[in-house]
């Protein structure tokens, strides 16, 4: 994920004048943490 982060921040420095694209990348990197950890905790609860 480090490398994902660090074309992120390349991509920020390049659209920095876009700050709604920023926001919009911004919220669909959390959506997708929250998606991952979501379906982690239930692959979790499944195992017990």
């Amino acid at each position: 994920w480090f490398f994902e982060l660090l074309t992120f921040v390349n991509i920020y420095e390049k659209h920095r004048h876009m700050p709604h694209v920023f926001g919009v990348m911004l919220a669909v990197i959390r959506a997708r943490d929250n998606f991952i950890r979501d379906r982690y905790e239930m692959n979790k609860s499944d195992r017990n």
